[in-house]
Order: C-alpha cells, then sequence, then structure tokens
C-alpha cells in the first residue's frame, strides 16, 4: 500500500541510526518519550520543506488554477505548478467564466521536469480537429478571431499529485526459496524506477530460520525482487519493505536534523539536570565524574558539532539540485 515517509523514519529509526551509544534516560532511569522523536522528526520534514521549496510527505490531488495569456500560447501554454516534486498530472481542464470547466485530454499534457514542476500543453491527435480551437464551446486558444481575449484569470485548472512516493508494506519467503517478487499497489507508481528499497526481517533478529542478508534487484517502475543471500531452511522468513524516490542524502539530511534535539536533552542529562560534575565520598573512598557539560555546552556537544557540519554540506548540495532560481526583470 501507499504510505508515508513516517512509516519508516520512525523514532526507532532515529535512535538506531543517529543515536546509538546515547543515553536516552531521565534522571529516573525512564526512556524519552517517543513523541520527543516523533515531534523532532516532523520539525526535520517541514524545515527541509521549507528550506528547498518542495513537498516530501505525498500530496494525492493538489488543485491549482492558472491564467490564460495569449503570447503563451506561442511556447506551447508553459506552466510552472507550485507544488513539487511533480509526480503525475490527473486531470488538465479550461474554465471561463461561469461555463462549465471543459476537460482536456490528458496526453496533450508533457512533463518537462518533474523536479522543478515543470509541464506544457501541447496538443496530440487525441481530438485534434475537434479540440484544436475550441473544446465544449470554450476557446483553447485563446485570442482567436472567435473570442479576442489576450488574457482569462484562472483559464487553466490542473489536477495533480506532489511530494515524493512511498509504500511499505511485508513479505513472506517460503522455506527453500531464495527471494520473492515486490509488485506495487494498483494506481500508484514511481515516476521512475530511481527508487531506493530497504528491507529488514520481522521479528528476532538472532534466529532467521539460516536466512543471511537482504539485497535487492530487478527495479522497475512496477515492482522489484527481494533476495536473501541464504535460504531459509526450517521454516518461512518475514521481510518488511520500504520504498521511496525521496534521495538517500536528503533522508539523512533529515535524520541529522531531527537527531540535533534529542542530543540537546540527553547532553543536558548525563549526570542530571544542570549537573556538570558530581562526587561521591563513603568510607575514605571518592569519586569524582566530570562532563563536558556547562551553562553554554551540552555533554554530547562535540557529536552535535559534527551532525551540524554534516548537515550543512549535505544542504549546500541539496540546494543546488533543489532550489529554484527565480529571476525578475524590471
Amino acid at each position: 500500500m501507499s504510505g508515508s515517509i513516517f512509516r519508516e523514519l520512525t523514532p526507532e529509526w532515529l535512535r538506531l541510526r543517529f543515536l546509538h551509544g546515547v543515553d536516552l534516560t531521565d534522571d529516573n532511569g525512564l526512556p524519552y518519550p517517543d513523541g520527543l522523536y516523533a515531534r523532532s522528526l516532523a520539525n526535520a520534514v517541514s524545515w527541509m520543506e521549507s528550506q528547498l521549496g518542495i513537498k516530501i510527505e505525498s500530496r494525492p490531488g493538489v488543485v491549482e488554477s492558472h491564467d490564460g495569456e495569449m503570447k503563451d500560447g506561442e511556447a506551447w501554454w508553459p506552466f510552472r505548478l507550485d507544488e513539487r516534486p511533480v509526480q503525475r498530472v490527473s486531470r488538465f481542464e479550461i474554465t471561463y467564466g461561469a461555463y462549465p470547466a471543459a476537460e482536456l485530454p490528458i496526453s496533450w499534457v508533457k512533463t518537462v521536469s518533474n523536479r522543478h514542476g515543470q509541464i506544457h500543453l501541447v496538443p496530440s491527435q487525441d481530438n485534434l480537429d475537434s479540440s484544436f480551437v475550441y473544446v465544449a464551446g470554450l476557446p483553447i486558444i485563446i485570442g482567436s478571431v472567435f473570442q479576442p481575449r489576450a488574457y482569462v484569470p484562472g483559464y487553466f485548472q490542473i489536477t495533480y499529485d506532489a511530494g515524493f512516493c512511498f509504500q511499505n508494506g511485508n513479505v513472506t519467503i517460503a522455506d527453500g526459496v531464495a527471494s520473492s517478487v515486490v509488485t506495487f499497489s494498483n494506481g500508484f507508481g514511481f515516476s521512475n524506477a530511481h527508487y531506493g528499497v530497504e528491507a529488514s526481517f520481522v521479528g528476532a533478529q538472532e534466529d532467521q530460520n539460516g536466512a543471511a542478508g537482504v539485497y535487492v534487484t530487478d527495479k522497475t517502475k512496477t515492482g522489484f525482487t527481494l533476495n536473501l543471500d541464504t535460504a531459509p531452511s526450517g521454516g518461512a522468513v518475514a521481510l518488511h519493505w520500504f520504498a521511496s524516490d525521496m534521495p538517500a542524502n536528503m533522508v539523512h539530511a533529515v535524520g541529522l536534523k531531527a537527531a540535533l534535539v534529542p542530543l540537546d536533552v540527553a547532553g543536558d542529562l548525563i549526570v542530571g539536570a544542570g549537573i556538570a560534575s558530581k562526587s561521591i565520598s563513603m568510607d575514605g573512598l571518592s569519586m569524582n565524574i566530570n562532563t563536558t557539560s556547562s551553562a553554554t555546552n551540552a555533554g554530547y556537544g562535540a557529536r552535535v558539532g559534527q551532525y551540524e557540519r554534516e548537515l550543512k554540506a549535505l544542504m549546500s548540495s541539496l540546494r543546488k539540485r533543489w532550489q529554484m532560481t527565480n529571476i525578475s526583470m524590471v
């Protein structure tokens, strides 16, 4: 089934990938609540969207209106959609005042760049003879001799799916079998086969009936194949998989950003809230514990600093690829 990035970027994912070795308990030895990590992940995703001007979570059925200008027809009606990346355009209509909307053949829509949200309207052979000038009484070529209009506000209405694609599920590989084909759900597909897949064993990691590692082959727009290094013996094994066309370096950057808040909290509580050093004496024996915590520095400041430097380097490359440059002249 189709899913959300938060089906995979869970509190457990954040703890295992970015907070390994950190004491994630409070003064009473209780683990931090999952809400702390979940909120950090949500804020990191929102921060990434604002930094790059993109949408990460899938947004199906976005409806957007664009004005129609006669001069744009000479360039095959270019449109820059507001939300990107664009997965697919599902409906394209023209509207004129109080007239009912007229739907254009979806084959006329040419997606030039999913990443930049750039599409064009290029009439094809579908209904070309009857629809080139008028569609259901509405002029597709505004400014024609039949209705001379150089500009019509809100003339085009476009329905499309934006954001990255996410799918996840479970698959069982039978005893003695080393692979299984996974097919994506109906009505959902990636814009291309350049997506990543992560797979892991469901349940105890210590005993998987002799099965070893998992790897992916035969990726297509409709699915992929999960393979085991060693076929299980003594029973079937269950695997969980998560597929996404969100770039791996962007996922890593989200994890780095989300880890900063738990690290700050943990650093403040290494030996107790607000305590930088601790001494214990008993029967002539003493023990002193000093940490790097201070009024201006957290206990895990070194790791925080490393994550911030790594995040800065990653964001530089991500901005070059994903940020849009808008130029205007007066």
